[in-house]
């Protein structure tokens, strides 16, 4: 009947084949190296795993996350220096509050491999809502090859649309928020599939910005985001800009199954397109080539289509 702030495991050391279920947080490390390997942390109250207070070189490898009322993965470094976690093969579902991997400052972490599906709110958030030791230009974090299916949220009413507190998070959050700005976010093949909201977000303040954020090869499919309380509130998009300064860099980035209208809001007059060139918030933006929508199939009104057989055969040259 009363609340309890208990952590599994509050300190470093070596964890394999371990289920930590049903606590406040699975593991809260504190300044502190630990590695987590073919470990399931499930169903706790806040976070799977918390790499605070300048906690560095910790290893997060082949486990599965589900059910966490806060971030899955997340390194906050309030004080210290947090650097050098490496995050792989790891599968993350249905986290229920904030997001499934979270980076609040510190530099050379690397997340790749991974599986982010069904999220509440965001699958990827990159912010500065804490304080703490900050991002640096000189030490990148870096995500590969990643899978973030069916995150975010739009505004609403809360209990029906939003986060807690009815906000809009995007699927990938990126955002220079109270603390401080954000510098050197590299993404390379990230797959962003059916967001509820925004696909990706890029925000930040008129005190706060965006630097030098690098976009390889990260595509939208569908975007499918509906507010059921606020409808008319705010379109969604596969890529938001949002009262942001800085700069960003796109390579080989598209989408497919949106609507023109909806690929972005960076450049008002050409919203079907995401090209290069500055924004009206004075945010940066190189795109090579520019992305639009090429494939979105266009079905006259009135006419149907069916399906009338699939066949494959094997290739035999593979």
């Amino acid at each position: 009947g009363t609340y309890n702030d208990i952590k599994c495991v509050n300190g470093g050391g070596y964890w394999e084949h371990c289920l930590f279920e049903h606590y406040t947080c699975g593991a809260w490390m504190g300044g502190s190296t630990a590695t987590f390997k073919h470990c399931r942390i499930r169903n706790n109250y806040a976070d799977g795993v918390n790499f605070w207070n300048g906690s560095s070189n910790c290893v997060v490898e082949r486990c599965n996350f589900r059910n966490n009322g806060d971030d899955d993965i997340a390194s906050w470094a309030n004080t210290g220096h947090s650097v050098n976690h490496n995050i792989s093969y790891t599968t993350c579902e249905h986290n229920w509050r904030a997001s499934s991997l979270a980076f609040f400052g510190g530099g050379n972490h690397v997340a790749k491999n991974m599986l982010i599906k069904d999220c509440m709110e965001s699958g990827i958030r990159c912010v500065t809502d804490f304080g703490g030791d900050g991002f640096r230009d000189s030490e990148p974090h870096k995500y590969y090859d990643i899978s973030i299916v069916h995150c975010g949220c739009t505004y609403g009413t809360p209990g029906r649309d939003g986060d807690f507190w009815g906000v809009d998070e995007a699927a990938l959050h990126i955002e220079a928020s109270n603390n401080g700005d954000i510098w050197k976010q590299e993404f390379h093949n990230i797959d962003i599939y059916h967001p509820r909201g925004d696909a990706v977000l890029i925000a930040g303040r008129s005190d706060k910005s965006v630097n030098n954020i690098i976009f390889n090869n990260v595509r939208i499919h569908g975007l499918h985001g509906m507010s059921y309380t606020n409808s008319g509130y705010k379109k969604y998009y596969a890529f938001n800009f949002e009262n942001v300064t800085g700069s960003a860099t796109f390579n080989n980035c598209g989408v497919d199954d949106i609507m023109p209208d909806q690929v972005t809001n960076f450049q008002k007059e050409n919203q079907d397109i995401l090209k290069s060139g500055t924004g009206k918030d004075g945010f940066n933006l190189t795109a090579n080539p520019e992305i639009s929508v090429d494939n979105k199939i266009e079905v006259p009104g009135g006419v149907e289509l069916r399906l009338a057989g699939v066949s494959w055969e094997k290739d035999m040259q593979t």
